[in-house]
């Protein structure tokens, strides 16, 4: 288990805030907008800032003590991550051999091959398809405890993506131990990987429910001023108003059944809700 405790870290005009926990063996999508906190978080996991206050517990170890004793229990990729663009698929693989001590470079190159990946070619005259696909394939190239995606289908193709929605997969089913944090921009992504959602904006924790629980017990719903004052208001968030109408977020949907607005909110429903009204959130 992962646990977030008060995580903080603040720049001139940003502050991230953040306590959650995050289950073990579970894929989770981590959304939000541009600026919502997503990469600060991930950065803050993989160590590379530190943060002005709170805590990071995985597995009941601080997570600096966990971390410093197998450095391989992780692993990450980032848009702007990779080696150097001179080498090649079969340098790179040399260099994953001394870093992991369970890489297996032979199936790491088949894959490579099986996907079309020139194994003996500068990675610079790679497509931008072709190099998302081999930066994903190097963080999953070894058994990790923690697995970080940050943003691994942007900008690509519907055919390069479902690829490497597949490969997260294979992984998670291979690897059913490990904990996989993805963030994307797109719900339809996160939709067919993860297990859970948590929102980010503004640096802090809007929502985290399981996908399950979305489909089956969440509402989303808009009514009048005068409406909403007549609501049992102990099982609904408010999440802003235009003129008269009041847009509503429910975890127990059936409760507020025989409102006409009422639907089961999608990923950029939820994602449109909280990011269109991320200045006027109140809890009801």
């Amino acid at each position: 288990m992962l646990t977030i405790d008060q995580l903080q870290k603040s720049y001139p005009n940003f502050k991230l805030n953040l306590s959650l926990t995050l289950p073990t063996g579970k894929i989770s999508g981590i959304l939000g907008p541009n600026g919502a906190g997503k990469s600060t978080f991930f950065k803050l996991l993989l160590g590379l800032i530190t943060p002005d206050q709170g805590q990071i517990v995985i597995e009941e170890q601080p997570f600096a003590t966990w971390l410093a004793a197998r450095p391989d229990n992780i692993s990450a990729t980032f848009p702007d991550s990779g080696f150097n663009e001179t080498l090649s698929i079969t340098e790179i693989s040399q260099l994953l051999t001394a870093f992991y001590p369970a890489f297996v470079s032979s199936d790491f190159l088949a894959t490579c091959q099986q996907l079309n990946l020139p194994l003996n070619q500068a990675t610079k005259t790679f497509s931008t398809g072709m190099q998302a696909e081999l930066k994903v394939l190097i963080a999953l190239a070894h058994p990790a405890k923690l697995l970080i995606l940050d943003e691994p289908t942007t900008g690509l193709d519907v055919g390069t993506r479902q690829i490497i929605i597949q490969l997260i997969q294979d992984y998670h089913q291979h690897y059913p131990e490990s904990t996989i944090l993805v963030s994307s921009h797109i719900a339809s992504d996160i939709e067919a990987l993860a297990e859970q959602t948590v929102i980010i904006t503004d640096g802090q924790l809007k929502l985290q429910a399981s996908l399950r629980d979305i489909q089956q017990h969440y509402g989303l719903f808009s009514v009048s001023q005068t409406v909403f004052s007549q609501l049992d208001r102990t099982k609904l968030s408010k999440l802003g108003q235009q003129a008269d109408q009041v847009t509503c977020l429910t975890a127990d949907r059936q409760a507020f059944a025989a409102l006409p607005t009422l639907k089961t909110p999608t990923i950029d429903d939820l994602l449109l809700a909280f990011t269109a009204t991320t200045k006027a959130v109140i809890n009801a």
